[in-house]
């Protein structure tokens, strides 16, 4: 897109640039986005996304652009589209775009919210409503200080359990007698990044 179409989308844009490191002093590339960030563990271009295995559908919106100055004509700003790590073919991913996953997973919470968004989706299309939805997790997750969270289809009210393991989350409808859950973080997934978090400093 130009400049003008962009502006008017209402989508997030991500303009690079370099700054020198205040450690090294070195020149190095940073950024900023004119809107909140989009959720993904990782924002990849088209290309890319077939190369790891997850293809842009046809009529799949951008989750954002990014500004790329070296292009000649006025149609400079390039799409991104957000993945989860499981869609991706994980050989094939590059050093950075692991730096890039473990940074976004970590950062603000835009992994989670990815995940958070799946599972609403998926009661969603099966008819439940927003308003009938909660996201249940344990009084130590970081989110159980919200009342609630912002996903694609509106604010989602967040429900401290204490039954719940700390790492352990999911979207449920439980009101009259239609019940239905969806998994955001299962107990053993947060077990494996548990283990793997653990042997990264053993290693370290």
């Amino acid at each position: 897109m130009n400049k003008l179409e962009v502006a008017s989308s209402g989508i997030p844009v991500f303009v690079p640039r370099q700054i020198r490191d205040e450690v090294s002093g070195e020149w190095v590339w940073d950024g900023r986005w004119n809107m909140e960030r989009p959720i993904g563990d990782i924002l990849l271009g088209i290309k890319r996304c077939g190369e790891l295995g997850a293809a842009v559908a046809d009529d799949e919106q951008p989750a954002g652009y990014i500004y790329a100055a070296k292009t000649k004509d006025q149609f400079r700003y390039m799409p991104l589209f957000s993945r989860a790590f499981e869609q991706l073919v994980e050989d094939k991913l590059t050093e950075l775009e692991r730096t890039a996953i473990k940074l976004r997973q970590t950062y603000a919470g835009y992994g989670m919210r990815a995940r958070i968004d799946r599972a609403v989706e998926s009661l969603v299309i099966q008819g439940y409503t927003l308003d009938r939805l909660k996201l249940v997790v344990s009084p130590f997750d970081r989110l159980a200080a919200d009342e609630d969270v912002r996903t694609t289809f509106g604010m989602l009210t967040v429900a401290p359990d204490r039954m719940v393991p700390e790492g352990v989350s999911y979207v449920i409808q439980d009101t009259g007698k239609d019940r239905a859950l969806a998994w955001v973080k299962k107990r053993n997934e947060w077990r494996q990044e548990q283990h793997g978090s653990s042997n990264s400093k053993i290693e370290g």
